[in-house]
């Protein structure tokens, strides 16, 4: 299922929707919006199957919202992550991108801007990847490097692919793609705080311990499907 945090930002999720339901989603999603806003915005306009809810209020950053949504949904196939400042273009998106991830790795898309290199656009999970951590974002961190955390397990795993001809443009303000407002200064304002955490994680034992068992999974499971 795809989730998709927004945060006071109506204009831009709708933009992001619109964008979603021009290409075509056959998928399911739910739109998470901030615990202050009311979930039946006036002419959302949610793809078939969607919903939107508002998190729940003890949830104080997107990664508490993301392992709270693992939480609530602990057997999906698949988990997508979208950003609501996403122009999707490709039809067939979600399907792709899906079948390319399978039950143990990632598929990202075309983000026209860091793509290949970085993890910055509509991204799948495997279910079974995302249970074999036990989270989807590392508890240390509140709102940035996630995205760092899971390129690094794309490469000691060899298990995530991008599609460059899924085009999922990043609309995004340090691109001059959109205005530098406050949503997205309030988004950044502990990146600070998250790259030395994801630092020091990125040191222990505990860490490294995590992808030498996770890599086991994923290499047993390329076995068992080639």
């Amino acid at each position: 299922m795809w989730v998709l945090p927004s945060l006071n930002r109506p204009a831009r999720l709708t933009f992001c929707l619109n964008a979603i339901r021009a290409a075509g989603c056959s998928t399911p999603g739910i739109v998470i919006l901030g615990a202050d806003q009311a979930a039946d915005i006036p002419g959302l306009p949610l793809p078939d199957g969607w919903t939107a809810v508002c998190q729940n209020a003890e949830d104080k950053s997107l990664v508490a919202v993301m392992n709270r949504f693992v939480e609530d949904y602990p057997d999906l196939a698949w988990y997508g992550f979208l950003q609501d400042d996403l122009h999707v273009r490709t039809p067939g998106w979600d399907i792709r991108l899906i079948a390319a991830a399978g039950s143990y790795g990632m598929a990202s898309s075309n983000d026209f801007f860091k793509a290949p290199l970085r993890m910055t656009s509509a991204t799948i999970y495997g279910g079974d990847l995302i249970r074999a951590f036990g989270f989807w974002c590392p508890t240390e961190l509140e709102h940035n490097f996630q995205d760092d955390f899971w390129e690094e397990v794309g490469r000691q795993c060899d298990n995530w692919v991008v599609l460059m001809d899924v085009e999922a443009e990043h609309m995004h303000a340090f691109l001059g793609k959109a205005a530098n407002d406050s949503t997205y200064q309030h988004g950044f304002e502990p990146i600070a705080r998250d790259q030395a955490a994801w630092e020091k994680y990125k040191a222990t034992a505990a860490y490294g311990n995590l992808l030498v068992r996770v890599g086991a999974l994923v290499r047993r499971s390329q076995v068992k499907s080639a």
